[in-house]
This record gives C-alpha cells, structure tokens and sequence, in this order.
C-alpha cells in the first residue's frame, strides 16, 4: 500500500487532470463545430470559384453571347471583369482553405491534449479508494463517519429506486386516464349531436364511444390501483405524515353501468364520468409534479453525500502527520 504522501499527491494530479480533461474536451467540441463551419465556407467558395472559372472560359471560347460582345466592342471589357472576379473567387477559396487546414490542426492538437489526461476520473477513483483502505487501517473513528455515510447513501438509493417507481406508474395511469377523457369527450359529442336528431348512426357512435370509454376506464383503474401502491411503499419507506397521497377518489368502479338507459341519462352519465376523469387526471398531475420534485431532492442529497464521502477521505491524513 502507498503512503499517505504518495496517495496525496496522486489525487492531486487526478484533480488537476480531471480539470484539464473537462477544459479539453470542451475545446476538443469547439474546434470540431469550427472544423465543420470551415468545411461548409470551403465548399461555398469553392462552387463560386468553379462558377467564375466557367464564365471566363465561356467568354474566352466561340459562343453567341460572345460573339454578341465581341461586335460590340465589350468583350475585352467583360472579360477582364470577369476575370477578376474569378481571381478574386480564387483567393477566398484558397484562404478558406488555409481555415480548414487550421481548424484541422486545432482539432488533432485538442484530441491529442486530451489523450493525455484521460482517464483522470478512474485514476481519482483509484486513489480514492486505496487512501480509504490506508484510512479505515489507521483511524476508527473517521472509519465510521464512512460508514454512516455509506448507510445513508444506501437508503437514498431505496428511496430513489421506490420514487422511480412511483413515478413511471403514475405516468401509466395519467396515460391511461387521458384515453379515457378521449372517449368520454368523443361520446359526449356525439350524444349532443343525437339528442339534436344525428339519427341512427350518431346514436351509434355515442354508445360505441361510450362503450369504449368504459373500456378504458377499466385499464385507468388497474394503473391507479398500481399507482396507489406504489405511492405506498414511498410512504413506507418515509415513515412520514407528509408523503404524498392521491385519496380514495380515484376509483372507478361506480361507473361500469348496466342495463337500457335513456338518451338523457346516458348523456348524464357521460358528462359526469368525463368530470371525474378530468378531476382524477388534475390529481394524479398535482401527485406526479410532488414525486418528481422529491426525486429531484434525493438526487441533490445523494450528490452531497457522495461529495461529503470523498472530501472526507482526500481530507484525511494519519495522526502522526499533523
């Protein structure tokens, strides 16, 4: 095992490559955007030059146009004007291409900088770790404030994990819910176009849309029942009267409906299901936004935790050293 100096020094040089490494790649991504723009001017002047060429050739060789200049009395006129046009093409293109050679250079030289402080952050890992074995082997008392870390850190691992879960189901239901109100609202307009004498086939659409949005209604509560104890676990798992609910509010079970109903108590039915599922949608939403603020939280603390770990092993040194 290396000594405490020696251990010191090297994560000081990953440090400082691990800054060097994010300056140069930095670089490395600006000298490329800038290579590609070179290559775009190259290309435009080039075509410009290749176009001016072609008109000095045409003026130079037999053509009506020519001939047309050259009766009366213009040609020797144009084609200097032309001529200088395509030697002033010719110097654009040329100085576009010193940019590109250039912007060429700039690129390799960055690449090559960079070649030569990659993999800062796995030599920094490294060191890391084997000055914490030297720690934990000489003091037993920063050992455990290692330990409590590490314990935290596990548990804001769970609670990161269970809001994930939390979450992905919540969008499952909210999914699921927005296909619903599809439905109710296509069956709701339908049935105000029935009830104005749409004749059969709108009668047909609004049951069969009313049909199917029952239909979805089903699938919506199999994911709240999912959401809802998902939403558990986080509870659980937080031990606390501020965790998130989503109430009894969200179940659906009332509205499988049987038998014949009149056109105006369908019509009920429907505007009233579409309400809920509006009210259930708005809920999940306010649920979804609090769960997603919280996973937010915990990634913050699981960055500080991580942070307040290595600061207190690279800021360590043995007893016998102060």
């Amino acid at each position: 095992m290396q000594s405490w100096h020696e251990l010191q020094r090297r994560i000081e040089r990953a440090r400082l490559n691990g800054r060097l490494q994010d300056k140069y790649e930095t670089r490395l991504q600006e000298a490329k955007r800038e290579r590609q723009r070179c290559k775009a001017e190259l290309g435009r002047m080039e075509k410009w030059w290749r176009e001016e060429e072609q008109d000095v050739e045409r003026l130079r060789s037999w053509s009506m146009a020519n001939f047309f200049f050259t009766l009366i009395g213009q040609k020797e006129r144009k084609l200097e004007r032309e001529e200088e046009e395509a030697l002033r093409a010719k110097e654009r293109y040329e100085l576009a291409q010193d940019a590109c050679r250039r912007a060429e250079a700039d690129e390799a030289e960055w690449h090559r900088q960079l070649i030569g402080v990659s993999g800062a952050d796995e030599e920094l890992q490294r060191a890391i770790e084997e000055k914490e074995r030297l720690l934990r082997a000489c003091d037993r008392i920063v050992a455990g404030e290692l330990d409590a870390l590490i314990s935290g850190r596990a548990w804001l691992q769970t609670e990161k994990r269970e809001l994930a879960e939390a979450i992905q189901a919540g969008r499952d239901a909210l999914r699921a819910l927005e296909l619903a109100e599809e439905q109710f609202r296509s069956a709701r307009n339908w049935g105000r176009y029935d009830m104005l004498g749409g004749g059969t086939i709108a009668t047909y659409l609004k049951h069969n849309r009313y049909d199917d949005a029952k239909a979805e209604l089903h699938n919506a509560n199999h994911r709240l029942s999912r959401f809802g104890r998902e939403l558990e676990d986080v509870q659980k798992l937080r031990q606390t009267a501020q965790a998130v609910d989503i109430g009894a509010g969200l179940t659906f079970a009332d509205y499988v409906f049987d038998g014949f109903l009149t056109d105006w108590m369908v019509q009920g039915r429907i505007n009233r299901s579409l309400e809920r599922v509006e009210e259930a949608i708005r809920h999940v939403q306010a649920t979804l936004r609090r769960l997603e603020q919280e996973a937010v939280s915990v990634e913050r603390r699981q960055a500080d935790s991580e942070r307040e770990y290595a600061t207190l092993i690279e800021n360590w040194f043995p007893a016998n050293q102060s």
